[in-house]
């Protein structure tokens, strides 16, 4: 069972946005090459202008791709820790031969680059054509995520048959290792009847391995269109769509609304494929403006050691577009750097349909708030994999435990240790998740189930259960004549057992002197038990090769 025990906190503002030529009008155009940026220094740090990034982690090296910037057609830079970034100069070797060139090469927009089953790289990215107010989009390949890259073929590889084309092309490789291409239509695709005037989508499609071609049989998947009258937030566009598996299936961020306007923000859905269906979740966005950064767009999701992250660009306040140059170049040397993109990560954190920006605090899942007297249980219990969370990024604390997951936490809790034969409980099949839990758990005496027939491993502990699992588990010691709680009388089947946790201090009850042995347990309550119950001396001498949860 995987599980997380690092927890970087991400340095939140690190770049944004773009060099040369003014940007042609459109729909809604995107801002382009912006040629006041301050330069992009290969070998030296970089924190400047770096708009719609992409990230991608290469052999424990981060890598950041950014649309045309401070003298660089596709900059590219490199982090070791996603904090610190180094300038390596222009990634795109040689550019589409359809696309116009400007001062530093060729104008890129939204440049997304992923590592193939061959091994080599593939980059997309969008570049305005001779026709006015039409971008297409480009693929290029290098044997080196720092490039150079090279355009393949003389014409787009896709442009959709909408007026103004296509753009913001993201690449995925899926968790069968099948390469896909993600792609905004600017205004209406042809054919679409279900779409209004002037509406964007999402579509993708799979690639060959190599990615130089569609794959054979593949076709063009629908994922996602506007839908300003569910979420105005969104205005009427939806563009950089982007992808990471995430939860056995697919998290895709996308931006929303004006790139010039406080209201540009960033969504986001789940997929089941990189093909669909997608379920929109952004009833509200995932970013918007605050005090920090404005119009947060441009999001670029990815996952480093088990957490989510999502990069993204912002205008730094109070500024949402780019001055006008040269006048605004009041020094003279050439650049304006008042009002830029800027490059932050953050930390998101997925449970159902809501997700949530939030800062790490050492433990492994983002529901689980810093300084409560359940953190440091819960980190104790996810290093040494007791529990891999509801999800890869949530623990679910406020979840009651069920008699399942009490089961195998106490049997991880003891180091997995084999039983003789299969449970002998009619309920409990082989090959779930507590099969072998339980079957150690009644071997052991530490259950006889709720009969003689049966576990019950889908209800849930109660308090006095909880308590007698724990006490039996250390071999049912004795314990003072009573707990002292008011709800908890002599006789019980778990009156011994109260009375051990609490002169062990195990628990304290819920207040007022009373302990609610009928009340559900949750897992928030569940790592504190187990924390307190691995502190005891009696623990200590047991054989349980977990360490105790405060040394």
């Amino acid at each position: 069972m995987g599980v997380r025990t690092n927890h970087r906190r991400v340095s939140r503002r690190i770049v944004s946005a773009v060099v040369a030529l003014a940007a042609i009008a459109a729909l809604i155009s995107p801002a382009a090459a912006y040629r006041g940026a301050p330069w992009f220094e290969p070998g030296e740090p970089y924190d400047q202008n770096f708009a719609d990034p992409a990230i991608i982690e290469v052999d424990g090296t981060f890598y950041a791709y950014a649309t045309t910037t401070g003298g660089s057609s596709m900059p590219v830079m490199t982090s070791p820790d996603l904090e610190t970034w180094t300038a390596h100069g222009d990634a795109l070797g040689t550019g589409p031969s359809w696309s116009p060139t400007i001062d530093v090469g060729w104008s890129v927009w939204a440049p997304s680059v992923v590592e193939l089953p061959t091994g080599d790289f593939l980059a997309a990215f969008a570049a305005q054509t001779h026709t006015a107010g039409r971008r297409c989009i480009a693929l290029a390949t290098a044997d080196s995520p720092l490039g150079p890259f090279t355009v393949f073929g003389a014409s787009p590889f896709v442009c959709e048959p909408d007026p103004n084309g296509a753009l913001d092309p993201f690449l995925i490789v899926d968790e069968q290792d099948v390469p896909w291409l993600i792609w905004k239509n600017e205004g209406v695709p042809v054919g679409h009847p279900t779409l209004a005037s002037r509406r964007t989508g999402f579509w993708s499609r799979q690639l060959t391995d190599d990615g130089t071609a569609w794959r054979s049989g593949s076709t063009v998947h629908f994922l996602l269109e506007t839908t300003e009258g569910e979420r105005p937030w969104q205005g009427t566009v939806i563009e950089n769509p982007s992808m990471t598996a995430w939860d056995n299936g697919y998290f895709l961020a996308y931006s929303a609304n004006r790139y010039d306007s406080v209201s540009y923000a960033t969504g986001w859905a789940t997929c089941a494929t990189p093909g669909g269906p997608c379920t929109e979740h952004s009833v509200h966005p995932l970013l918007s403006t605050d005090d920090e950064r404005i119009s947060p767009g441009g999001p670029a999701p990815f996952v480093d050691d088990g957490v989510l992250h999502v990069g993204y660009h912002g205008w730094n306040p109070p500024f949402h577009d780019y001055p006008s140059y040269p006048s605004c170049d009041t020094d003279g040397d050439g650049e304006c750097p008042e009002a830029q993109r800027f490059l932050f990560i953050d930390t998101v954190c997925v449970a159902g349909d809501r997700a949530w920006v939030y800062e790490p605090h050492g433990g492994p899942f983002c529901d689980v708030e810093a300084g409560q007297y359940y953190t440091d249980p819960v980190a104790w219990l996810a290093a040494n994999e007791i529990t891999t969370g509801i999800t890869p990024s949530a623990y679910g604390g406020h979840q009651s435990v069920s008699r399942g997951q009490m089961a195998t936490f106490l049997w991880r809790l003891m180091g997995e240790p084999s039983a003789a034969s299969s449970a002998s409980f009619a309920d409990v099949s082989d090959g779930r998740f507590y099969s072998d839990a339980v079957a150690w758990l009644a071997a052991e005496g530490v259950t006889t189930g709720v009969s003689r027939t049966a576990f019950d491993p889908d209800g849930v502990v109660t308090r006095g259960q909880m308590a007698t699992f724990l006490w039996r588990l250390m071999g049912e010691p004795t314990g003072p004549a009573a707990s002292g709680f008011s709800d908890v009388s002599g006789g019980q089947f778990y009156s011994e057992a109260v009375a051990w946790l609490a002169d062990e201090e195990i628990t304290t009850g819920v207040g007022d002197g009373r302990f609610d042995p009928n009340g559900d347990v949750t897992r928030t309550q569940m790592a504190a038990f187990l924390c307190r119950l691995a502190d005891t001396s009696i623990y200590a001498a047991s054989d349980a090769p977990t360490p105790a949860c405060t040394d």
